[in-house]
């Protein structure tokens, strides 16, 4: 299997983001690799008057995840867990870019009808605008 120095994993906490993890895992430099796990809250509409406190509640509430994620799932590996608040594609691009990583490795849904015809796929859509590599794990069933 193929060795990255850095790779970045987003992760919605659904059960297919759990198989991309594994992946994931397999594919990192244990000499000197670098995991970069990111959530992407996405924002509350502004107009809310309790916008800030709910964003703040989902920023905590994704981080403790991660860390949870990372102490059942990753310990003794190099993770840095990241938690983002945008749109999911903008952010993860973001992350690979700043992080320098050679890959991103991300769940894929499979959607279908309107919903996916008119707003497309994150993971779609961070294939196509991604400057690196990117393994896509299609679910199971």
């Amino acid at each position: 299997m193929l060795q990255y120095e850095k790779i970045v994993c987003p992760i919605a906490f659904h059960a297919n983001c759990f198989e991309a993890l594994d992946i994931a895992r397999q594919c990192v430099d244990r000499e000197g690799g670098k995991l970069y796990l990111l959530h992407v809250v996405r924002p509350v509409d502004p107009l809310e008057i309790s916008a800030p406190v709910i964003m703040e509640r989902h920023e905590e509430e994704a981080a403790k995840r991660l860390r949870q994620i990372i102490a059942e799932r990753l310990s003794g590996m190099n993770v840095e867990p990241i938690v983002r608040t945008g749109h999911p594609v903008e952010e993860i691009i973001k992350a690979q870019k700043e992080a320098d990583a050679g890959v991103i490795v991300l769940a894929k849904h499979n959607r279908a009808g309107l919903r996916h015809v008119f707003i497309g796929s994150v993971a779609e859509r961070v294939v196509r605008d991604a400057t690196c590599a990117v393994l896509t794990i299609h679910p199971k069933s």
